[in-house]
């Protein structure tokens, strides 16, 4: 049986079972803005690769037969029919929450594998070779697997101060800042602190981020991107606006920035988007360039699988502005909405960035 611990969770077996899934069918199939296939855009499989150990790739080719070679040389051949039966099986167990899945380490020992999903620092979850029938051509890509089973997952996940924002609290005394801190209802402590704080006539004003590393990375998307995100979290926690696209909206008719031309919110959050999706994270030295270079799948909740190609991406931009949302994490975890005095005697809180995924 495969060597690597014993339990995983449902997006980590999602990316095993997008592996089995791919080869069982045979091809990437298109998807649109609402994560629905497109029935006449496909993308043959040419091959799948997984590299278990590093500089020893092996290569999975779809067919009758799954031939798994290494260097060019055929190792092993699995009878499609052992992926027919064991991919529905595989599913049932993710969407049971089985975190041993025994079809799948059954399948994983056949195929060699001892890994069900890939390095949590890397975007690209799958390389895989397709054929593209637009152009003829046949490059092999990194693509980044993203899974809805049991819930929207999270595209941008929270790092404490890695993804917190710093705002001026202008207004405030010590006694609004006793007053705001000490509001801790768990189910609704962000809202009430919002509107204790607005309610006593304070506002937020964008000063800066807490991390280097990230805002060092969203000026190589664009070098306004850390106030027009500040902008839209703090109207997001104001306001009590999550949709994505909802806030950017709200951007656009106010233009908080005073740029004074239609569209640039917009298109400005579509670049965040879709970096985050394929490459850039909070943390890492980001260089500009996609990580997940071939494009984006997703495992829906059916057990059905779809992609945004790399050529698609007008199609990819326009699924994520129409299917994110903010998110509140934790606050004691991300340490943010809590009001703190500067030795200046100036009034400060942090928000946090979290992305998810709606359904």
């Amino acid at each position: 049986m495969p060597t690597e611990e014993k339990t995983k969770n449902k997006g980590e077996w999602s990316e095993f079972y997008t592996f089995a899934y791919l080869l069982r069918f045979g091809f990437l199939q298109a998807a649109d803005k609402d994560l629905n296939p497109i029935d006449n855009i496909r993308y043959p499989l040419v091959k799948i690769t997984r590299e278990e150990i590093a500089n020893k790739p092996v290569d999975y080719y779809p067919g009758e037969n799954i031939s798994i070679r290494r260097n060019g040389v055929e190792i092993a051949s699995i009878p499609l029919e052992v992926f027919e039966k064991a991919v529905p099986e595989i599913f049932k167990s993710i969407k049971s929450g089985d975190k041993n899945n025994p079809p799948g380490r059954e399948l994983m020992e056949k195929c060699l594998c001892k890994k069900v999903s890939a390095s949590n620092s890397e975007k690209k979850d799958l390389f895989i070779q397709a054929h593209d029938p637009r152009t003829g051509q046949e490059p092999q890509m990194g693509f980044s697997i993203k899974s809805y089973v049991g819930g929207p997952p999270t595209l941008f996940n929270a790092e404490k101060d890695q993804t917190n924002f710093v705002y001026d609290v202008t207004g405030c005394t010590d006694k609004i800042m006793t007053a705001v801190n000490g509001i801790n209802d768990k189910q609704k402590k962000i809202i009430k602190r919002m509107a204790r704080l607005t309610d006593a006539g304070c506002s937020l004003t964008y000063e800066k981020m807490a991390s280097t590393s990230f805002y060092d990375n969203l000026i190589m998307i664009e070098s306004r991107l850390p106030e027009i995100l500040g902008e839209m979290i703090r109207i997001s926690f104001l306001r009590n606006i999550l949709n994505v696209s909802e806030l950017v909206t709200v951007m656009e008719n106010e233009d908080p920035l005073g740029i004074g031309r239609k569209g640039f919110y917009t298109q400005k959050i579509r670049n965040f988007l879709k970096d985050v999706a394929l490459g850039m994270t909070p943390k890492k030295k980001w260089n500009g360039e996609e990580d997940a270079n071939g494009g984006y799948v997703a495992v829906k909740n059916d057990g059905s699988v779809v992609c945004y190609f790399v050529y698609d991406r007008v199609g990819f931009m326009d699924y994520l502005m129409a299917h994110t949302r903010l998110e509140r994490p934790s606050t004691t975890r991300h340490e943010y909405a809590m009001i703190w005095k500067t030795i200046d005697g100036e009034y400060k809180m942090k928000l946090n960035l979290q992305v998810r995924f709606t359904d």
